[in-house]
């Protein structure tokens, strides 16, 4: 799609404050010079890249091209900083939502989702809607391949196949979506302040979340309790399953899923993911006295 047919808009907690933009969520603040004050100042969620340039070369004396070029990079800062959203308007809501789904898994894209609610269910829904839109692509292409391969071999293997993926695929989605509703719904609990929002990207989906100097410790474990709970649910769900002895394919099925909850225990580990923040979170402690 052409790029000047993108229509720029600041996510819920952004907005011009001063000669900064504001990040309500994390009580960060991005300095700006005049210039793109007045830039930025024409996004209002309606005008597309081509209207926007179109009333800023009224008021800027340079090349049309150079314009575009100069407002795009700054857009562009704003975007992979998630500060600034695009969306798609062509008059047909089809084909927007088409666009916009499809645009993820561009290379470059960011795109930044808020979580207003402070209810544990309601985080819980939303960071679930969130991860089954990230990755039900990936689902569906298996599950045509599952399809058309039975067509030509109508083999118990296929469907087998396709089920247990199905099945996994339910484990990952869920324990992740707990992972991070766990982050976010602690950080509201234990802190009360700077909310944080989902950051997604190509390849991952993740909470971001403000460091607050005088909650140190409880930032800890806002970050432990994220893998912790869902990794011990998935090795109580294991060793309940071999206790109450369920067989056949319900001990599949459950083990299947329980794996994928265990599994984030392995985010504690101190060179990956949140094992990794926790250290370098320790390491701030140390260094503040």
């Amino acid at each position: 799609m052409n790029k000047r047919k993108l229509v720029p808009y600041f996510p819920s907690g952004v907005s011009i404050k001063n000669r900064s933009v504001y990040d309500a969520t994390l009580d960060v603040s991005l300095p700006m010079n005049s210039t793109a004050k007045v830039m930025l100042t024409e996004i209002d969620g309606k005008q597309d890249m081509e209207k926007i340039i179109n009333n800023l070369n009224t008021k800027f004396n340079i090349d049309e091209n150079t314009l575009f070029h100069d407002v795009a990079s700054l857009f562009g800062s704003l975007n992979q900083n998630y500060m600034l959203n695009w969306k798609y308007e062509t008059g047909n809501k089809f084909k927007d939502a088409l666009l916009h789904f499809f645009s993820q898994y561009k290379i470059g894209y960011k795109e930044r989702f808020n979580i207003g609610d402070f209810d544990f269910f309601s985080i819980f829904l939303k960071m679930l809607l969130v991860v089954i839109r990230k990755i039900v692509l990936f689902w569906t292409i298996v599950m045509i391949l599952c399809i058309v391969a039975y067509s030509f071999i109508q083999s118990d293997f296929i469907l087998s196949l396709a089920y247990y993926f199905s099945i996994s695929y339910i484990g990952i989605i869920t324990s992740f979506s707990l992972h991070e509703t766990l982050h976010a719904y602690m950080q509201r609990k234990m802190t009360s302040k700077y909310p944080g929002f989902i950051a997604s990207d190509l390849l991952s989906l993740r909470l971001v979340r403000p460091v607050i100097m005088p909650y140190q410790k409880k930032m800890i474990w806002i970050t432990v309790l994220g893998p912790l709970i869902p990794g011990i649910f998935g090795v109580l769900g294991i060793i309940l399953t071999q206790l109450l002895g369920v067989s056949g394919s319900l001990a599949y099925t459950l083990n299947i899923i329980f794996i994928t909850f265990a599994l984030h225990i392995l985010y504690l580990l101190p060179f990956v993911g949140d094992g990794k923040s926790i250290v370098e979170q320790l390491m701030l402690n140390k260094l503040g006295g």
